[in-house]
């Protein structure tokens, strides 16, 4: 199931939680006792609000990952993730979104060639 943790938390930045937060999120990973996974978060800096995202059996194993991580939830909310049409998912979870592949835009020319910004 995909659970989202909201949290009141005023005065955060995105760069905050990113620095300072998501490496704690991302150390409650499960390990063999809890199948509670840590996804990602959306922070409303403006709205003082972040819901963290998780996969788990149950609520309370997302209460107990946050409890541990030491953040300010409020409540676990049971979330259904609705992809655009040609994203498959599986159960209503992000699990497409680990196995996502960004492919690699930049353009890269001929080993004989050389790209824009060089000048050798």
């Amino acid at each position: 199931m995909l659970y989202a943790a909201k949290c009141y938390w005023p005065g955060i930045s995105p760069m905050e939680f990113s620095a300072n937060v998501a490496p704690r999120l991302a150390e409650q990973q499960p390990d063999g006792r809890s199948r509670t996974a840590y996804l990602g978060s959306l922070v409303f800096a403006g709205d003082e609000l972040v819901l963290c995202l998780y996969e788990g059996p149950s609520p309370s194993g997302v209460m107990d990952a946050t409890e541990r991580a030491r953040i300010p939830r409020e409540r676990v909310m049971e979330a259904v993730w609705l992809p655009v049409a040609h994203q498959a998912t599986v159960g209503g979870s992000l699990r497409w979104w680990r196995r996502r592949q960004v492919p690699d835009t930049r353009q890269t020319a001929p080993p004989d060639k050389p790209t824009t910004g060089d000048r050798s």
